[in-house]
């Protein structure tokens, strides 16, 4: 049996899971693509940690979407911090991210526990991405310059399946 689209990946204390599967759109009745982000999160006390963020990216590495970040990185706390999320900051080119953009992802800095995100699987510029093979990647920093990144390797497309 061939399984896709479900992970679980534990690194540094926190946990990720990740769903993959199409559903029907009531309204127009298309395919719609749904990636579900689940997490457990461990915080970290101390300057400079608990900054996280969560981006898509396509099969060749280049970059889809953002699906988090946290509030204070987002809306310009790099500048402040330039260690702060450096990598999915390069990867968006978020210093030039349009206030739309930056209004969806940035939320305010994770509590403790278990938290789920969901990918529509539409690009940034609200584009249905074609069907295959898709990084959902996160970096957090745990400590000023210290971080933590995990990455899952998702199929979109067909029908509901799991990986491990």
């Amino acid at each position: 049996m061939k399984l896709k689209n479900l992970f679980v990946l534990c690194l540094s204390g926190m946990s990720l899971f990740i769903l993959s599967h199409p559903v029907l759109g009531a309204d127009d009745q298309k395919n719609v693509k749904v990636v579900t982000i689940s997490f457990n999160l461990h915080r970290i006390p101390g300057p400079g940690s608990n900054q996280m963020a969560v981006w898509i990216e396509n099969a060749k590495g280049e970059y889809i979407r953002s699906v988090y970040a946290t509030k204070y990185t987002a809306r310009g706390g790099y500048v402040r911090r330039p260690v702060s999320l450096s990598v999915w900051r390069s990867k968006a080119g978020w210093e030039k991210a349009s206030p739309e953009e930056i209004d969806a992802v940035s939320g305010s800095t994770l509590e403790a526990g278990i938290h789920t995100l969901t990918w529509d699987g539409k690009d940034k510029n609200g584009n249905l991405v074609p069907d295959g093979k898709y990084h959902v990647r996160i970096e957090a920093n745990i400590l000023n310059e210290k971080k933590m990144f995990s990455e899952a390797i998702i199929e979109m497309g067909g029908r509901k399946q799991s990986v491990k």
